[in-house]
Order: C-alpha cells, then sequence, then structure tokens
C-alpha cells in the first residue's frame, strides 16, 4: 500500500518474477507496484500529485521497476525493511540500498485511456488516438484547445475566438461557418457530451488527468455529432489518502497590446480518509487586446477575461465501487472580435462599434462506477446549461438589408441551451479472448434563441429583423460492441449503434429584413444504424497493425430561411421544406507499433472517406445565414506521430497531416464545382518538439522545451476558386523551466518569430462581402511564471 505514515503490507501471493505497469498518475503507479509486489511506501509528506510514472516494461525486480516508475519525477526512493520502501529527494549523489547495476530508463508514455468506453492501451486499440497527460499539458503551457491542436496530427480549428470555435478532425469540414447544424466532432468532458450544434466551449485544460483525441466516426460509442472523431477532456479526480494541491501564476506583455495574466490552482481534501473527498479547482485569465478600430479610435480593443473552477467530489461506497460528482462553471467575456480588415494594414479594421461575446456554461455530472459478477457498471448523469450572447456590427449590409446606404446598426443573438443526458453502459472483464460492452444513452436538449437586429434609422420599438426560435432534441439510442481472437494474435471487433432521434422546431419571426419564413412549427423523426468492424493482427508485443471501417451521421433539419435555389439546384426533386440527414464512412488501414525498448513510439494510418448530402452552415450577401446540402465528398489521407526518447533527458515528437479532401458532387448555389477542396483544411500539416532535461545548480534541475508547427493553406468556403484563402504560417514557441523539489519557475516566448499569419479569413458575416478579413495570430508574447506543489 502507499500511505503518508509506515505501514505493513500483509503476506500475499509471490510477486512475479517480472513488473509491467503502464505509465499513469504518479499515485497510480505506485498503488500497483506496492500491490504486487506486497511493500509498504511511504512517501512522508512528498506532494506526489501532477507526476507521471515511466513506463515499466518487464522490470526484473522491485528496485528497478521503482527507479522507472520515479524517473520522471524529483523523488528517490530506499528500502527501510525488507517490505517496506520510503519516497525522498532526489540527490544526484545519493547511493539507494538494493540498486540495480544498470539503472533503466523510462520509456515514452503508453497511456491508458477510456475513449472506446473500456480501459484499454492507445498502443493496443485499433483505432487513431492522441492522448495528452496533464503534466505534459503543463510542461508545454497547453492551457486551451488552441495551443493542444498544432501538436496533434489531423486536427484544425476555425479561429473566432475563445468558445466561438469548430473543431475538425481528419480533413472533415462541413464548413467554417457555426449556426444551426450539429457539429461533426463530440466534446466531452469526462463522461458528459457538451456540445451539439455549438461550438467548442474552449474548457480550459487546468488540474487534467489527460486529453483523447480520437480520429474517424465514432457512432457506434457516441452517436450523431461525431462523424469527424471526438475531444475528451479527462479532469483529476479526488484522491481519498492524501492532502495536496498546487498554485501557478503567470505574467506576460504581448507585442503591440499589453499585459496578461493567468493564475490557477488545485486542492485536494481527503474529508473522511479511504471514503469521501473533495478536489477543487480554479482560473482566471486576462488577456490584453492586440488589435485597433480605426472606425471608433480604440486601440486595443480585442481583451478578454476567462474565469472558471470545477468542485468534484468522490465518495467511496465500498470495496470497487465509487460515485463521483462535479460542477464545472467556466465564463468568458470578450470586449470584442479578433479579426482585422487586410487592406487597412496592421492589425486594424474599420467599425461602427464594438462587438462583445459573452459564453457561461455550467456542467453538472453523477457516475457510478463498480464491479459485477465479472463485469464493471458505469452510470452517468449529466445536466450541462449554456448561455450565449454574440453581437455583430451590421452597418456595412444595411444597404442590402433595409436599403439604406447612411444607417447604423448591429447584430445580436442570446441562446439559452438546456441539455440533459444519461448513459448507463456495462463492459465485460478483458482477460479472456473474447469481451463485450452495451449500453443505453438519452438525452433531451432545448435551445431558445432570440436574434434581432437594431437600426438608428427606425423607432427604438421598431427592430429591423427578429426572429424567436425554440428548437427541441430527443434521443434514445442502445449500444453494444464485442471483441475474439479469432486466431491466436488476430483479433476481430464489431460495434453497432441503433438511435431513435426526434427534433422540433418552433420559429417566429419578423421585421423589414426577414427574408425567411415568419412561422414555423414543425418536427422529425429518424431511425438510424451506426455499425463498426475491425481487425487488428498482434504482430508482437511492440506492433500492432489494424484496419477498420466505421460511419457516423448527423439527423437533417428544417428550411427557415435557405432559398429555394440552395436546395433545387442540388436536388430539383428534394422538398424545399428541409434539409437532408447526412452519412460519412471511414475505412483505414492503422499501423501502432514501439522501438528500441520502447523508447520510440511510432503510429500512422492511411485513411478514406466518403461523405453524401454534407449539411453545411452558409452565409448569403445579406450577411445572415442558412443552412443546405452542399452535395458529396471524399477524403484520401495519411496521419502519423512520433515520439522518441533518444537519452533518458531528452524526448522528441512529431505530427504529420496530408489529405486531399475534395468534392465529388458541389451544390451550384454555392458556387463549387467537384474537385473544389472542403473549406478551413489544408492539405499538409506538421508539427515538431523537443525537451530536454538538465541540472542547473545544486538541486535545481531544468528543463528546455521548444515546439514549431506548420498550418498550410486552405479555403474559407467550399468555391475555391473565388473563396478567400488562409493558413500557409509556421509558428514557434520556447519554454525555459527550472524546478527544485515542488517548486517551478520559469520563462517562456509564444510566437517567437512574431508570426502574423492568416489563421481563418472570416470575423464579421455583414462585412464579408464588402471586406477582407482574416484573423492573426497573437503577437509574440513574453511571459514568466511560478507554480508551487504542496
Amino acid at each position: 500500500m502507499v500511505s503518508g505514515p509506515l505501514a505493513v503490507y500483509a503476506a500475499e501471493p509471490t510477486p512475479p518474477t517480472q513488473y509491467q505497469i503502464p505509465a499513469m498518475s504518479l499515485r497510480e503507479a505506485l498503488t500497483n507496484l506496492a500491490e504486487i509486489a506486497r511493500i509498504s511506501i511511504a512517501y512522508n509528506g512528498a506532494n506526489i500529485e501532477n507526476y507521471r510514472s515511466g513506463y515499466v516494461l518487464n522490470a526484473a525486480n522491485t528496485a528497478d521497476a521503482l527507479e522507472i516508475i520515479l524517473s520522471r519525477t524529483p523523488f528517490s526512493f530506499e528500502f527501510t525493511g525488507d517490505h517496506t520502501v520510503k519516497l525522498i529527494p532526489r540527490v544526484a549523489d545519493h547511493v539507494k540500498q538494493m540498486a540495480p547495476a544498470k539503472t533503466p530508463t523510462a520509456q515514452p508514455d503508453l497511456i491508458l485511456v477510456t475513449a472506446t468506453k473500456r480501459e484499454a492501451y492507445t498502443q493496443k486499440l485499433p483505432v487513431s488516438i492522441s492522448t495528452i497527460d496533464g503534466r505534459t499539458l503543463s510542461r508545454w503551457g497547453m492551457r486551451n484547445f488552441n495551443a493542444l491542436a498544432p501538436k496533434l496530427a489531423g486536427v484544425s480549428f476555425t479561429n473566432l475566438g475563445p468558445s466561438r470555435n469548430k473543431i475538425f478532425l481528419r480533413g472533415i469540414s462541413d464548413g467554417a461557418f457555426a449556426d444551426r447544424t450539429q457539429s461533426t466532432v463530440g466534446v466531452y468532458l469526462d463522461e458528459t457530451r457538451v456540445i451539439f450544434n455549438d461550438t467548442n466551449p474552449d474548457i480550459r485544460l487546468i488540474d487534467l488527468e489527460r486529453i483523447e483525441v480520437v480520429r474517424g466516426p465514432q457512432g457506434t460509442l457516441y452517436g450523431d455529432g461525431s462523424v469527424g472523431g471526438i475531444y475528451r477532456i479527462i479532469t483529476k479526480k479526488p484522491a481519498l489518502d492524501e492532502y495536496a494541491g498546487y498554485l501557478r501564476a503567470s505574467g506576460s506583455v504581448t507585442e503591440g497590446g499589453g499585459s496578461n495574466g493567468t493564475i490557477d490552482g488545485a486542492i485536494n481534501l481527503p474529508l473522511a480518509p479511504d471514503r469521501f473527498g473533495l478536489r477543487i479547482s480554479g482560473y482566471r485569465e486576462s488577456a490584453s487586446g492586440y488589435i485597433d478600430n480605426v472606425g471608433t479610435g480604440e486601440e486595443n480593443i480585442n481583451d478578454s477575461n476567462i474565469f472558471g473552477g470545477r468542485v468534484a467530489g468522490r465518495l467511496k461506497l465500498a470495496e470497487n465501487w465509487t460515485l463521483d460528482g462535479a460542477a464545472n462553471l467556466q465564463t468568458v467575456d470578450l470586449a470584442d472580435s479578433q479579426y482585422i480588415f487586410s487592406n487597412l494594414g496592421g492589425l486594424r479594421r474599420a467599425t461602427s462599434a464594438r462587438e462583445p461575446y459573452r459564453d457561461d456554461i455550467k456542467i453538472y455530472s453523477l457516475t457510478l462506477r463498480g464491479d459485477i459478477a465479472g463485469a464493471r457498471i458505469t452510470s452517468s448523469t449529466a445536466f450541462v446549461q449554456r448561455d450565449v450572447k454574440t453581437t455583430f456590427d451590421a452597418t456595412a449590409a444595411l444597404p442590402v438589408l433595409i436599403n439604406d446606404t447612411s444607417a447604423e446598426g448591429f447584430f445580436e443573438t442570446s441562446s439559452n441551451i438546456e441539455t440533459f443526458t444519461h448513459e448507463t453502459r456495462i463492459v465485460s472483464d478483458q482477460d479472456g479472448d473474447f469481451d463485450w460492452l452495451a449500453g443505453v444513452f438519452v438525452a433531451r436538449r432545448d435551445e431558445k434563441l432570440f436574434s434581432r437586429l437594431i437600426t438608428n434609422n427606425l423607432t427604438p420599438t421598431e427592430l429591423a429583423f427578429f426572429s424567436n426560435r425554440n428548437d427541441g432534441v430527443d434521443e434514445t439510442a442502445l449500444f453494444g460492441e464485442a471483441s475474439v481472437y479469432i486466431l491466436d494474435k488476430v483479433k476481430f471487433t464489431a460495434g453497432l449503434r441503433w438511435s431513435r432521434t426526434e427534433y422540433d422546431i418552433d420559429v417566429a419571426s419578423g421585421g423589414i429584413a426577414n427574408t425567411g419564413v415568419d412561422g414555423l412549427v414543425n418536427s422529425r423523426k429518424r431511425s438510424s444504424f451506426s455499425p463498426k468492424i475491425a481487425i487488428s493482427y498482434q504482430y508482437s508485443d511492440d506492433i500492432l497493425f489494424y484496419t477498420q471501417a466505421s460511419q457516423g451521421s448527423r439527423i437533417g433539419g428544417f428550411n427557415v430561411n435557405t432559398p429555394l435555389e440552395a436546395i433545387t439546384d442540388l436536388g430539383p426533386n428534394d422538398s424545399v421544406t428541409v434539409f437532408e440527414s447526412d452519412t460519412l464512412w471511414n475505412t483505414e488501414i492503422g499501423l501502432k507499433s514501439s522501438w528500441l525498448d520502447n523508447n520510440v513510439i511510432f503510429n500512422a494510418a492511411v485513411f478514406y472517406v466518403f461523405w453524401t448530402e454534407i449539411q453545411t452552415d452558409q452565409i448569403l450577401p445579406s450577411g445572415f445565414s442558412f443552412i443546405t446540402n452542399a452535395g458529396q465528398a471524399r477524403n484520401l489521407g495519411v496521419e502519423a506521430e512520433l515520439t522518441a526518447r533518444p537519452f533518458p533527458n531528452v524526448e522528441l515528437s512529431s505530427a504529420f497531416f496530408w489529405n486531399n479532401p475534395e468534392l465529388t458532387e458541389a451544390n451550384p448555389f454555392l458556387g463549387a464545382d467537384a474537385g473544389d477542396k472542403l473549406p478551413n483544411i489544408a492539405a499538409l500539416s506538421a508539427s515538431a518538439g523537443a525537451t530536454i532535461e538538465f541540472p542547473i545548480a545544486g538541486k535545481w534541475n531544468g528543463l528546455l522545451a521548444a515546439d514549431y508547427s506548420y498550418v498550410g493553406e486552405s479555403f474559407l468556403t467550399f468555391a475555391e476558386d473565388i473563396a478567400p484563402t488562409m493558413g500557409d504560417y509556421h509558428v514557434g514557441n520556447v519554454r525555459l523551466t527550472a524546478q527544485l523539489n515542488n517548486l517551478r519557475t520559469g520563462v517562456y516566448v509564444d510566437n517567437v518569430w512574431n508570426t502574423r499569419g492568416n489563421t481563418f479569413a472570416f470575423g464579421n458575416p455583414f462585412s464579408l462581402a464588402n471586406q477582407p478579413q482574416e484573423t492573426p495570430l497573437r503577437p509574440r508574447t513574453i511571459g514568466v511564471f511560478l507554480e508551487k506543489q504542496f
């Protein structure tokens, strides 16, 4: 066992001759080793939170295993008895009792994940998945999805600003604009589905166990809204046997902008040891603006404030039974948007007023886990409430909307979303040649959306446009998956999901600028199946080949303000009152491999995607959005990720993605042709990074981290010949850290070369037809940070 005071472990069967313990949190690894080796490990007040263990592969004895587990931490160990060990600070000249003659080295992480709704190691799964643990996120200073995405193969996003962006995986893009269509990537916080048709809320990556990104349709296990894949944020859970925590603060300055500051922290409270505990975390970020508005004469208009927190509780009901509850809150408050007008030079634009944005999200969840009769059950219930308010300067479009060239106005939307979800699943033990899982899922989502266009040429009681819209979605699903070894090293996996979705709408609109229906009340139902099959071949302990085919889909909706030609130009016989559901098939061949005693991990996949009736949000010249089907598309691509540890103190990483996403049938109304590329997807993107650990002086150790990423050129819309272009930029970041036991401090430079870059050629739908828009990278930012663990 692992304990504060020294404890004696009761006699058990003889320990194994070799140890195998995957990389995981340090606490979990020490606990596993103590149980396997029949020893007691005392940490004597040492804070073992926020560290990950090395990967133990075939260690010959307990000392070897401990060396590897502690290799990435500031701790060493000594034996104080035949079955007792205590942790001690790592000292260079300290000679451990019973130390092995040759010190084994830690291996790159083989992380335990739950994205397949069962615990499994990434290298053993027949699916393309990337994971980054919480400690690595902290070492690299990655606090949000935009910082994370370039490090992973095949991950891209729009860039309107925090909590306003769409995520794309594997080149599966339904368009750059976000409005009513269901997302292509599912975003999850632990077991909770966070979004439906809304944007990624950009939950800050604070106090996490890890993140998981799974590429390709995940309809069998996750249902609609995962045709591109899923992005999961796994939070740290309360530890029931230790008081611990951390506090971190940083300050920085942005070139051409101002000062920025962040603070975050967490505390773990075992209020009833080994029975009940709380983990409380919180954060606040303040970022200066760096864009000037020459229309209003204001400078640095796009400053932002983001704050939030999490309270998590864990109750141990019985042996192998736990109840986890959590409340997650976050507010994103943006003073203005972050796009510029390219033709004005510098980081400037000209609008009549500010365009503020605010997003308040609350996520409450309750999850029961336990073992029953050779299987494990997980039952999770959640409620998500999200309130979003958006404002755009609409002055540039008023000559078209209300036939007035002198008027000024703004367009404002207020959205209230409430979502209830529940899932219960049961997973078999995975010790034999056959394993399975089965589950049930139900959800109810209600969204109230109020939109209005206010102009200065009408009386205060008149609106140029208004719309009150209520959307409701009910979803029920049954799903299952089974795996069996059909040969000694060949595993066959098959899964199927049946879902029934009912979508209802109630809209009332009006005003002189209204070009859609005045009112609409309707509903539609759909039953669908999402299958998946996979075959994997474990060529050796270190090499896995796999192939799989999977399907995803999204339910269609109703035509509220779509021009009739946008429907009939693609399908002359289609109903003009609805847009069609879309379906996507993905096939892939992949490799999972580790080399040189697990010091090198290389994973790659080649995939082919075929997508029919692509749903897309598009923008009219007036600035109003509409939904239609863009046609059908295919994508052929390759993705690869490499992690290597050529020396014990050096780790290298890289990611590569190439694809060719193109329309095979195009909707003429969108100005697109067969062969045009899917929006917002670069043909090529790549990244590389390196970390070097080194001694500084005395007990101080250093870490130098540097990373580079390249994003290729892409197009804003489906009409490749006339669409604005974006991308084709290089970015570098560097970070230098010094650490003394539980104290870390350092300096960092983001956007080292002060690259301007055009990350997104869009910012405002009402001026898009009149002004070339682009969204630059945040200019070079230099900062310092300090972190204390306790």
